[in-house]
């Protein structure tokens, strides 16, 4: 693959066993028209909407209303991690968790000058509401009990015109190879046709190694733009147990030079942020090259020598044309606890432009050695407070009185500055069930960036905040009103103000809370928060609200 022939390789997603249905829409929408689709979604775990036209001249907008009239667009998308979007000239992509059930519309707005031809495609994965089913026994496996994986990936970071793509389809139960599989896949081009492919087993064709679960196909790419890619696996389980499972992926070709890419790592070393003579960080700086200006994301985990994950981490910015310099920071409090000494490994290293689009993967980088006794110990940094002892404690506020009210549970933090950066992480947090507001507010800042990593299950999500400049008083506000419950990895992050020592962090997060038959009731998990002081108030909501009692933790608290 040459410099000016390199392309764009979307994140291979992978997925436990499921059963999908699918529904094709297709017409035609004149310049400057406004038209909208009616879909029809039952009790399910996931709802893909696809939408992609034959002409990538032409530029169509997809917004999503669910049935109670909630608004789905690219700012609400790009928002929440627990909705998937994807864009490129010809092509949108949503992808929801349990979406309401209900009448959904699609709202298609062309604001091109030409017409086009559109196919608006809904997939529907996991268990459909209850009901006689149409579709035929084939002994499904049930999802949680035996699980079934295709990883859908590709072995090169991109590809050009004409080039010969190798698509490799994993086929595991519960990590073990599953042999003998029907695999087939489907490939949408950009320009709206459909190819399909046989993938084998069998060490001929391109595949490496005959019966080892990994399933290959040779693709070759003929049309610049995305390709759309939907793996579909059939056969017995280990136990004997016949199985469907599917995944999706992606790739996009392109002829001309990458958006940015990866010039190599430059090198890494510790970071003792506050003075103490403990590394509060391990940086690794790497070498970017930007050709299209733009926001950029780039990350990577941090592995001992045992293969053992020792933490995740992300940078982003805003880049004009030219060359820079990006630096995961990886927390010293994580490589301390690990008891494993250096050299460490980073690797799964990824630069992502707009809308999370994959433009390069790194190699693997191994640092220099440490001891793991110079990080700074995770209790070293923290106080405790009456108010919360444990990060994990069960906070339940109850009481008695009549109205809608707002609780509000916010913490201050007070960082330091080291060279011209701050940061704060915070593993494992709790978020409570929508609706919430999630805000964070820097003080003496030069701009703000927010990194969250979703644990949910065996998928991971990952989102960053495009980074939000500070106003001329060197604040920064991030919001965040439709948070996904969960637990999540958060990463606070930017560039301090020129003459800042000190960064000033406010994070709150607000509940809306409404009183049934006189009484309320909200319970919600500090885990992840580390031991301090937090503030805990309530506000009406519309007008007033009665309290006739409020308790929290246990104690009584004046109103």
């Amino acid at each position: 693959m040459t410099d000016n022939a390199r392309g764009l390789l979307a994140f291979g997603l992978c997925l436990a066993m499921m059963v999908a249905n699918a529904e094709t829409l297709t017409g035609h929408i004149g310049p400057g028209v406004n038209l909208t689709k009616n879909l029809t979604i039952s009790q399910v775990e996931n709802a893909v909407f696809m939408l992609y036209w034959n002409d990538p001249e032409s530029n169509l907008d997809l917004t999503l209303i669910s049935p109670t009239l909630e608004r789905f667009d690219h700012a609400k998308a790009m928002a929440d991690p627990a909705i998937e979007f994807a864009e490129n000239p010809d092509f949108e992509y949503y992808a929801i968790d349990n979406p309401q059930p209900g009448l959904w519309i699609a709202e298609i707005r062309s604001v091109g000058t030409v017409g086009v031809d559109y196919n608006l495609v809904l997939e529907t994965e996991g268990t459909s509401s209850p009901g006689p089913s149409t579709r035929p026994e084939i002994g499904l496996i049930q999802p949680g009990k035996d699980e079934i994986e295709i990883e859908l990936s590709s072995p090169e970071v991109g590809y050009g015109l004409n080039e010969s793509i190798r698509i490799i389809a994993k086929l595991t139960q519960e990590g073990e190879p599953l042999l003998g599989a029907l695999v087939k896949a489907s490939v949408l081009r950009p320009d709206s046709e459909e190819d399909k492919l046989l993938m084998t087993d069998d060490g001929i064709k391109g595949d490496d190694l005959a019966r080892d679960g990994n399933y290959t196909a040779i693709y070759e790419a003929r049309v610049e733009g995305y390709y759309f890619i939907k793996a579909q696996a059939s056969g017995a389980t280990l136990e004997g147990e016949g199985f469907r499972a599917d995944s999706r992926g992606g790739l996009t070709v392109s002829a001309g030079i990458a958006a940015a890419e990866i010039e190599g790592v430059m090198g890494d070393r510790a970071v003792d942020v506050d003075g103490n003579g403990l590394f509060d960080h391990l940086a690794v700086e790497v070498a970017v090259v930007v050709n299209e200006p733009g926001e950029y994301s780039l990350q990577g985990w941090l592995y001992d020598s045992a293969g053992r994950d020792l933490g995740w981490t992300i940078d982003h910015g805003s880049f004009g044309q030219g060359n820079y310099t990006m630096r995961l920071d990886f927390d010293g409090r994580s490589i301390r606890e690990s008891g494993t000494d250096g050299p460490y490994t980073l690797d799964n290293i990824s630069l992502t432009g707009k809308n999370w689009t994959p433009l390069e993967g790194g190699p693997a980088y191994v640092t220099s050695p440490y001891r793991v006794e110079e990080f700074v110990n995770a209790t070293s940094t923290t106080t405790t407070s009456p108010a919360i002892e444990s990060p994990n404690q069960m906070v339940t506020i109850s009481g008695l009185g009549e109205g809608e009210f707002d609780v509000t549970i916010s913490t201050s933090k007070t960082l330091p500055v080291a060279e011209g950066r701050y940061r704060y992480d915070l593993e494992g947090v709790m978020m409570p069930d929508r609706p919430n507001n999630f805000t964070v507010v820097a003080s003496g800042v030069k701009n703000l960036n927010i990194g969250l990593k979703k644990l949910q299950g065996e998928r991971t999500r990952i989102w960053v905040t495009e980074t939000i400049a500070s106003d001329d008083e060197g604040r920064a506000v991030a919001q965040s009103p439709w948070v996904s419950p969960g637990l999540y990895d958060v990463r606070i992050f930017g560039d301090a103000a020129p003459s800042a020592t000190l960064v000033v962090l406010d994070v709150s997060l607000q509940k809306p809370i409404r009183s049934k038959n006189g009484t309320f009731l909200m319970s919600f998990s500090t885990e992840g928060l580390p031991p301090g002081q937090y503030n805990i108030t309530t506000t009406a909501r519309n007008g007033s609200f009665c309290f006739d009692r409020l308790d929290l933790l246990s104690l009584p608290v004046t109103p």
